[in-house]
């Protein structure tokens, strides 16, 4: 989760192996972790004064505001961007007097991270020392900060990820695209949602809990999912057709056992209320089996992309699938 919270932010391999390594040195990548004679906790062991000012800062930083507060701490989700949420702010402080080509840089990240993000000032101006705890673990970060960025750069990762929506709704049982750009970056992870280079794209299904299958990528390069509605192979043959889109603004689903109109409307985006309009049905609880139903295409919700993406790298996807327009809804 580090590592992919970091890739977003647009960090190097070499600043999210630092991060690695200051979570380890500090709690172990333990979410649970408590000093126990300070108020340090959580994964990066931010004390009150870090998760004070966490939450006055963390807007600007990180783009919304990061409670820590009481057992928020210990959230592992919430403890990875308190990692790098602390990473970009001392890096705020350093880059005012070091660049990241020197040591010095790199053991100040960590020293402020140990000692306090304004302590800087104090320590350039001799009026406060090094603490030997913050010297020897920046010492340590340092001596290790080639080998883990190799292993980013080299390790291949064979894993399985479950689709689902914002609210942890799994997509099961779904055809889905994944995109990848399979070789490592010099010193950036790989974006699919960034990159104009060529792309590599496996298809798929998900099982029953939303799980697709296995994926080999390098470590912390960018996969994009889509999710596909059930008729994308309808929508293949209409997107062909000359003047498709003009032709085609509904959509048809045909009921199958089991399915419910609350369901069907959720899956393609649509109000109950809209969809029994449309279709002249009375009593939205009663579906009968084989029935088709007409689903308003206006929004044209025939898919969902795991992120935002770049348009080029959208009509990569629809040109896989054969499809020439299609607006892929974020969950």
């Amino acid at each position: 989760m580090i590592i992919t919270i970091a890739v977003r932010y647009g960090l190097s391999y070499k600043e999210i192996s630092y991060i690695l390594l200051t979570t380890k040195v500090e709690s172990g990548f333990n979410p649970d972790a408590a000093a126990g004679t300070t108020s340090a906790a959580g994964l990066a062991q931010g004390t009150v004064g870090f998760i004070k000012d966490a939450l006055t800062q963390s807007e600007d930083i990180l783009g919304f505001q990061l409670d820590l507060r009481n057992e928020e701490v210990f959230d592992a989700e919430k403890g990875c961007y308190a990692v790098i949420y602390s990473f970009l702010l001392n890096k705020s402080k350093v880059m005012e007097s070091y660049t990241s080509d020197q040591s010095e840089y790199w053991e100040w990240l960590y020293l402020l991270h140990h000692d306090g993000a304004y302590s800087l000032g104090k320590y350039l101006d001799g009026t406060r020392e090094k603490s030997a705890d913050g010297k020897k673990w920046a010492l340590y970060i340092i001596n290790h900060l080639s080998v883990v960025e190799g292993l980013l750069k080299d390790t291949e990762v064979n894993t399985k990820f479950k689709l689902s929506t914002g609210d942890n709704t799994a997509f099961k049982n779904k055809n889905y695209v994944a995109a990848i750009f399979p070789f490592p970056g010099s010193t950036f992870p790989n974006l699919v949602s960034d990159y104009e280079k060529p792309l590599v794209f496996i298809k798929g299904v998900t099982d029953a809990n939303g799980m697709t299958e296995s994926i080999n990528a390098i470590a912390g390069s960018e996969i994009v999912f889509t999710i596909l509605s059930d008729n994308y192979k309808e929508l293949a043959k209409v997107s062909g057709e000359k003047n498709a889109d003009e032709k085609s603004e509904t959509l048809t689903y045909v009921v199958k056992n089991g399915d419910t109109l609350s369901a069907i409307a959720k899956e393609h985006g649509v109000s109950v209320e809209k969809l029994a309009r449309i279709n002249k049905i009375h009593n939205v609880n009663m579906l009968r089996i084989g029935a088709k139903l007409k689903i308003p295409d206006s929004d044209k919700n025939h898919g969902y992309i795991s992120r935002y993406v770049s348009e080029q790298t959208k009509k990569k996807f629809l040109k896989t699938l054969g499809l020439k327009m299609l607006i892929l809804k974020q969950p």
